[in-house]
């Protein structure tokens, strides 16, 4: 009796270990999912769109090994060394899985893969700088400008060529700012694109917020420069000012004060009928934009002195 439970425990043993070993050579298939590797492009060509960033694989081997097996160690391995610009259609094939032992693909999903595939190309684009923050009351933006004042940018074609500019990310204008900030900002690009130099200096120019009127101011006469005895006459004795003026300034009669036409100095003089320029002197902040009309006509006429 004490012999056959010895004999009867190596039964299960070995029992157990057969099952075991049949169990484990069992042939089973599952799915798996595997991240895709591409090597490069060609140079100058660039993926756009279409490109997986992973697949699934069926595996079939010894249930045993896929059972004890990590997915993290498969990939699939996709050569893009040979590809053209266009639709290019990329087949996935099963033995291009590396796998270990007797486990096997036999499936891939899915079965391709299409990729859009564009030409590299480069342009030299203009900058515009983009701002941000609050401004004194009545004033306003001016003017800006970037330096260098326009960059190289380098892309897929059709991102490169459906750009006309490049902004640059927000740059931020201070609360106790002044009527010019400098400064530097990154450029914003598409994620596909790049630029040399990716950051340059911008310059805004604030100001009163501006205003256009027109005014009708008389030809003031040159009594100084004439020769005694003689008189002038100017045509037409009205001109009429197209001006450029900060809001806050009133439109009233200092205004017009402050406003000088004349003939230029060292204007002919002498004794006849032309045709010259005038001058219009402004106040500081007001700037002219038109003058109607843009001369007159001078008459000098010399008498006797009485």
């Amino acid at each position: 009796m004490q012999n056959n439970w010895r004999f009867a425990l190596l039964a299960v043993v070995l029992a157990v270990a057969s099952w075991y070993m049949v169990t484990g050579r069992e042939k089973v298939e599952t799915w798996v999912d595997i991240p895709i590797v591409t090597t490069k492009p060609p140079e100058g060509l660039t993926v756009r769109t279409g490109l997986l960033n992973k697949i699934q694989v069926k595996l079939r081997g010894p249930k045993g090994m896929l059972r004890n097996l990590d997915p993290n160690r498969l990939s699939y391995t996709c050569d893009l060394g040979n590809i053209e610009a266009g639709r290019v259609i990329v087949a996935l094939r099963p033995e291009d899985v590396k796998t270990e032992g007797a486990i096997q693909v036999s499936e891939i999903k899915p079965s391709k893969m299409t990729i859009e595939v564009e030409h590299i190309i480069s342009r030299k684009l203009p900058v515009k700088p983009v701002w941000t923050g609050t401004l004194p009351k009545n004033w306003e933006l001016q003017g800006s400008s970037a330096y260098p004042p326009d960059v190289d940018v380098r892309g897929p074609e059709s991102v490169i060529k459906a750009m006309q500019s490049v902004y640059t990310q927000e740059f931020t204008v201070p609360d106790h700012m002044a009527e010019q900030v400098v400064g530097k900002a990154p450029l914003l690009l598409p994620e596909d694109a790049e630029a040399n130099p990716d950051e340059v200096g911008v310059r805004f120019l604030f100001g009163p917020h501006m205003v256009n009127v027109w005014v009708t101011q008389k030809m003031q006469l040159p009594a100084s420069d004439l020769p005694k005895g003689s008189s002038i006459k100017i045509t037409p004795q009205q001109v009429r000012l197209h001006l450029e003026k900060p809001e806050t300034m009133p439109l009233n009669e200092k205004f017009r004060n402050s406003i000088s036409v004349h003939l230029p100095s060292g204007v002919d003089l002498s004794e006849g009928t032309r045709t010259t320029l005038y001058r219009v002197e402004l106040p500081e902040g007001v700037h002219l934009l038109q003058a109607q009309p843009s001369s007159v006509k001078i008459r000098v006429s010399h008498g006797k002195i009485k």
